[in-house]
């Protein structure tokens, strides 16, 4: 799952989950947050984050 954060920071911007999004999608350009692959809602050390995007990334997973 996609966890939305904000303040151009992957993992340490406050939360956004309205914003969170399913796996298999398109993260759009200037999106921060962090791909939580375990579901426990946490940025774990093998999870991927992006601050501030300026391409847009397909996750599949």
């Amino acid at each position: 799952m996609w966890r939305q954060t904000g303040g151009c920071d992957g993992t340490g911007g406050p939360r956004e989950p309205e914003k969170d999004q399913l796996c298999s999608f398109e993260v759009p350009a200037g999106a921060s947050g962090f791909c939580d692959c375990d579901g426990d809602g946490l940025k774990g050390r093998s999870e991927i984050q992006f601050r501030l995007q300026h391409v847009v990334y397909v996750i599949n997973g």
